[in-house]
């Protein structure tokens, strides 16, 4: 399904909502992701932080952050990506005169 092309965004919501934001989930989700035989890029979603139960947006939001900023650093690819100082989650890169942006709008 994937023939010709060149990278993936995936554009947030890896879990549904009202979940406990637990480390091992982030690392099953990545894991899976690095099957791709593209470069991936993730854009967070509400679901990875903001609608963490127990308090746990803080550590929801480093685990998404520690897992998924800079993901298609895992693959060798040639893309220029420019990212915004102090919020590394968002980014843009032009591929064949196409501006792709990523923007955490959470």
């Amino acid at each position: 399904q994937m023939d010709g092309c060149e990278f993936l965004v995936h554009l947030g919501d890896l879990f549904t909502g009202d979940t406990y934001c637990e480390e091992k989930d982030y690392l099953v989700i990545r894991d899976i992701m690095l099957e791709s035989k593209v470069p991936t890029f993730v854009v967070p979603g509400d679901n990875e932080w903001n609608d963490c139960q127990w308090g746990t947006i803080d550590s929801g939001w480093d685990y998404w952050t520690t897992n998924f900023v800079r993901f298609e650093n895992y693959w060798n690819h040639n893309f220029t990506v420019v990212r915004q100082p102090g919020h590394e989650e968002n980014f843009y890169f032009i591929q064949k005169k196409t501006l792709i942006i990523g923007l955490n709008i959470v």
